[in-house]
Parts: structure tokens; C-alpha cells; sequence
């Protein structure tokens, strides 16, 4: 058999508010109580009645050391996680807030749904639509253009290589080491006889001329020219 629930209220009947207050305060210290057995920790509880001569309830007899411990801390450890009957009800406020909110956002979702499907499958004409009708449309057309965009940019971020395997800048090309540079005010190497002949034949493979031969045509003096 499953518990009746039990409204949440202030209790006219004085009888039965003082039964109820012995039996939830009762239930109150031994939570407590089990509190502190299962997790080793330090608890208290104290319950003040509003009746005259009803005394107040302490847990543990020796509730003095714990709240000296408790008073020592900072009093931004003490206010933590401190709670008020009213600070309670603006938080349940707000939690209902946002459900009547969420329950109204998928209403509407529901009602664009159906003049879509309505325009789409029925051929509904849009002339037809309201002004609300069309205005929900609209909205809900544009927000639907901005989750496509920003889903298209997620998917190019996903896609796009890492900067690791991004392809470096080629260097600049370097000067061939058969011709080198000549940097004034610097010595340049001396070179003999030999060097600068297999230097010169070299140039002449790589810009095919045969050096060879062009010396042989200008040693002979038979192609000397006459004046």
C-alpha cells in the first residue's frame, strides 16, 4: 500500500498540529542520527515548538561541541550552503518558471509544426494563415536558418586540419653552391686552375654549351677574323 501524500500546509486544528509536530520531530532527530552514523560526521538538530511549555529537542547531548565547531568556521563556510524558507520558495519559484516555459516553447514548437505540415502535405495556402500563424512561421524559419549555420560551422571547424599537419611555408630558394655569392667585404676562398675548369665545364653542362669546344673554335686561327 503506497503512502498518502501529504499536502504541505499549516495545520488549523491545534490537536493535530501537536501530534503531527511530535511525530515529524521524532522522525527529524533520528534522520539526524543516521546521518551522522553512516558518513562519521559530526550532525546536531535542534527543534524550537511554538507552544508554550514545550521545550526545545537537542541531538546530540553534547550539541556544544559541535556548534563551537560550526561557529569557528568563516562565515562564508557557515552561509554555504544555508538555506531560508523564503530563500526555498524563490528557488522552487523559479524552477516552475522555467518548466511553464519549456512546456510553452514545445506548445508552439507543436502549433508551427502543424501549419507546416498543414501548408506542406494539405496545401493549405498561406494566404489563409493568420497573423500569429505567419509571424511563428517566420520565427521559427529563422531560427532554424541559425542552427544550420552554426551546425555548418562546427562541421568546418571538425573537418579543418591541425595546425600539426598544416603544410609549412616552403623556405626561400637557396643559391647554388656552384655559383656562390660573393658578399663584399668578405675573403673569398682562392680556387685553382683545375677548380675553375670543373667549375666552368659544370656550368656549361647545366646550360648545355660545351665549353671545350667553344675554346677549340677560338684557339684555331684559322676563324680569326680579318680586318
Amino acid at each position: 500500500m503506497t503512502r498518502r501524500k501529504v499536502h504541505l500546509a499549516w495545520i488549523p486544528n491545534a490537536s493535530s498540529r501537536k501530534a503531527t509536530l511530535r511525530k515529524r520531530r521524532e522522525c527529524l532527530m533520528r534522520k539526524v542520527m543516521e546521518i551522522s552514523t553512516l558518513t562519521g560526521e559530526e550532525a546536531c538538530g535542534i527543534v524550537l515548538s511554538p507552544e508554550e511549555g514545550d521545550p526545545p529537542v537537542f541531538w546530540p547531548p553534547s550539541i556544544n561541541g559541535v556548534l563551537d565547531r560550526f561557529f569557528s568556521l568563516p562565515e562564508a563556510d557557515q552561509c554555504k550552503k544555508m538555506t531560508t524558507l523564503d530563500i526555498f520558495m524563490q528557488e522552487k519559484i523559479s524552477k516552475m518558471e522555467e518548466q511553464v516555459e519549456k512546456e510553452r516553447r514545445k506548445a508552439r514548437d507543436q502549433e508551427i509544426n502543424y501549419v507546416m505540415h498543414s501548408i506542406y502535405s494539405h496545401g493549405k495556402p498561406i494566404d489563409s494563415l493568420t497573423s500569429g500563424e505567419t509571424h511563428q512561421l517566420f520565427w521559427f524559419m529563422e531560427e532554424l536558418k541559425k542552427k544550420c549555420e552554426l551546425r555548418i560551422l562546427h562541421l568546418n571547424q571538425e573537418n579543418s586540419p591541425p595546425d600539426s599537419l598544416m603544410v609549412p611555408p616552403q623556405p626561400p630558394m637557396m643559391q647554388s653552391s656552384v655559383f656562390p655569392a660573393k658578399c663584399p667585404g668578405q675573403p673569398q676562398p682562392e680556387h685553382s686552375n683545375s677548380s675553375d675548369g670543373d667549375t666552368k665545364n659544370m656550368a656549361g653542362n647545366i646550360l648545355g654549351i660545351n665549353t671545350n669546344a667553344e675554346h677549340k673554335i677560338n684557339d684555331d686561327p684559322t676563324n680569326v677574323a680579318t680586318s
